[in-house]
């Protein structure tokens, strides 16, 4: 019931436009399984080429001539995660302050992901609390400044010597920039480089009619 039907190019819409669960009376049910624009099979697809462009641009730098590239995908919390290895490269994007309630989203995924693949990937059927990282009616700036900060020092433990950590991250106000620039500064890492890189379109619902930003910065 997430996923719009589109009447006027009799297509399956996006699910979850609006960045939230969403009834949706003119809805589709699409099979995951078979091969269309915006499918499982698609999307994986997609990923997959990604990755192995990666790996073949990797394979071609001098950064990385005397060893073989790897590029793994970890789905953890940077305030929980433990590991003793030191990473090259790591690529993230943080959320984006006040932009996304990403816990409600997370409560709302969490128990279909519990159903279907918990057994697979030991996921719990409730969220931890303790790695909420947003701001919102009932999320203090203060929490999100402390955990954003823990998260960063943590990036930063984790990179090699001459490591490099891209950060994809956007928002209007100074204040959504005020606690990312400041906990990496405070965590020593130094910027070098700043990409602005389109990441929405402007057919996007959300932002019609709205002073919005399209591009994000790496």
């Amino acid at each position: 019931r997430c996923t719009v039907w589109h009447n006027g190019i009799k297509a399956i819409g996006h699910t979850l436009t609006p960045r939230r669960p969403s009834m949706m009376w003119n809805h589709a049910e699409p099979n995951p399984f078979i091969k269309f624009s915006g499918s499982l099979i698609g999307n994986t697809k997609n990923v997959l080429d990604g990755l192995k462009f990666a790996i073949e641009e990797l394979n071609k730098s001098s950064l990385t001539k005397n060893e073989k590239p790897n590029v793994e995908i970890y789905q953890n919390s940077m305030l929980s995660w433990q590991t003793d290895r030191k990473f090259k490269f790591i690529i993230t994007d943080p959320p984006y302050y006040d932009d996304v309630p990403f816990p409600e989203l997370m409560e709302f995924f969490q128990v279909w992901h519990s159903k279907t693949v918990g057994d697979l990937l030991d996921i719990p059927s409730t969220p931890s609390t303790s790695e909420e990282l947003s701001v919102s009616r009932n999320r203090s700036e203060d929490v999100f400044e402390t955990r954003m900060l823990i998260a960063i020092k943590r990036l930063y433990s984790l990179l090699d010597d001459d490591g490099i950590l891209v950060i994809f991250y956007v928002h209007k106000s100074i204040k959504g920039w005020k606690y990312v620039v400041e906990a990496l500064r405070k965590t020593g890492f130094v910027v070098t480089s700043t990409i602005s890189l389109m990441t929405e379109s402007e057919a996007n619902p959300i932002s019609r009619g709205k002073s919005s930003i399209f591009h994000s910065l790496l």
